[in-house]
């Protein structure tokens, strides 16, 4: 393991120990270099991704919170721990609010099964979008929120979203995948399968119980 322990060159603020990841060496570097005061002891995961899974607290005030507790609630949601993973993108929120933010907490709570909640913050992320928010990523904001209205039981409403985000990213296969999804509850199997036919040339991969409606 590695232990690794340096000083703010200025005043700080204090933040609880929490666990955070890192994928290489030379990024433990590039944030000692940001003047905090971090205590490193880095684990070599099990896996072959060469991700370090690393304990640390630390005092900064060069360093983003916002960015910080982020990269916390990815480092738990890779983990599977969702419920972990909101809880940080929620912190992240305090500090700076933004659509990306909000997105995530809205794909954790999906991923729990909690439709209302992510509903709710996949809402709130298109209400943030700004001038700096890309295209792709509008796209993304109003797919999400398109599945989770279907899986709601609003289909006709995800419907009209995942055609927004078609209009918006013609290129983003996920859209296809949940739209097909829609009609299929609509009963509009070969809409269904023309979606998904179109997910899968954009490199989605189709669960198959969603594949035996369709002929090709």
């Amino acid at each position: 393991s590695v232990s690794v322990i340096i000083k703010p060159r200025y005043d700080t603020y204090s933040l609880e120990s929490v666990r955070c990841w890192h994928q290489r060496d030379e990024e433990i570097v590039r944030l000692l270099r940001k003047g905090m005061e971090v205590e490193f002891t880095g684990i070599l995961d099990s896996e072959s991704t060469g991700l370090k899974f690393i304990n640390c607290s630390y005092e900064s005030n060069e360093f983003s919170k916002a960015s910080f507790w982020n990269k916390i609630g990815e480092s738990r949601g890779q983990l599977g721990d969702f419920k972990g993973a909101i809880d940080a993108y929620k912190k992240a929120e305090n500090f700076k609010p933004s659509p990306v933010t909000a997105n995530s907490i809205g794909d954790h709570y999906f991923k729990l099964k909690d439709y209302n909640n992510s509903l709710a913050y996949f809402e709130k992320a298109i209400s943030l979008i700004n001038d700096n928010t890309s295209t792709r990523s509008k796209a993304i904001y109003y797919s999400n929120r398109g599945e989770a209205k279907i899986y709601l039981g609003s289909v006709d409403e995800g419907i009209i979203d995942l055609n927004k985000s078609i209009k918006l990213d013609p290129n983003y296969p996920w859209s296809y995948e949940y739209r097909g999804i829609g009609y299929l509850k609509l009963n509009n199997q070969d809409q269904a399968c023309k979606d998904f036919k179109k997910a899968i040339s954009l490199g989605r991969d189709i669960e198959q119980k969603y594949l035996n409606y369709c002929s090709f």
